[in-house]
Formats: structure tokens, sequence, C-alpha cells
């Protein structure tokens, strides 16, 4: 199914419906018939967890199916906000600000990272 999308700032309509987000739409993707939006990241505030988590799937009716989460794999391990989506082989690919590469599991939304950009 192909959707038709338009894009205004924070707003997203797709068919007529409408879905409107805390943050400004950077980029989205269709992917075997999903919609995937990716959030700016906020500038001149201190980031919430809100802005570390700014993939979404939505549904057919523009709702918000799915925010992208994950389980830190350590204690150690520092979050950073998603900045690029990309569809690689029909699999949703995110980047982060630290270069690291992320595979979204489609169904749940969970991250698992899979390697490093230069």
């Amino acid at each position: 199914m192909k959707f038709d999308i338009k894009i205004i700032n924070n707003k997203l309509m797709m068919n007529s419906k409408e879905c409107i987000f805390k943050n400004t739409i950077s980029k989205f993707l269709e992917i075997n018939d999903e919609v995937f939006v990716l959030l700016k990241i906020p500038f001149g505030k201190p980031l919430t967890e809100d802005d570390y988590f700014n993939l979404f799937k939505l549904n057919s009716e523009s709702e918000i199916a799915w925010k992208a989460n994950f389980k830190k794999p350590t204690s150690q391990f520092q979050c950073s906000p998603l900045v690029n989506i990309t569809s690689i082989n029909g699999k949703l690919i995110a980047t982060d600000f630290m270069g690291r590469q992320f595979e979204v599991n489609i169904t749940t939304g969970e991250l698992k990272i899979i390697g490093f950009t230069k």
C-alpha cells in the first residue's frame, strides 16, 4: 500500500489523517507498507528520555504504534539520540549521534546494535 504523506514541521498527514509530534520531523520512511518517522533532535535545552527515543512507527490510521526503545547492553552504555534512518534489504537501520548503527525490530521498536559508522 502506498500512503499519501505530507509533512509540515511536527505534523504528519497520512491519507487525510494527522499525527502531531512533540518535535519537528526530520525524515520518514515507508518499508513494506509501514511508516517510520524520525524526529529532529531539539537544540538549546537539556535532552529528555523522549528526545533520545525519537523514532516512531505509525499505523494506517496515523496513530503511533510504537516508540523505539532498547535495553542497555551494559550499565556503562551511553544513550544518544538517533540522527538517521535508512532501509537496507527491507530492514530498518538507525544511526545514533555517536555513530552506532542499530537494526530496528519493526514489530516492537526494539533496537539492536549491529555496528558503527566512520
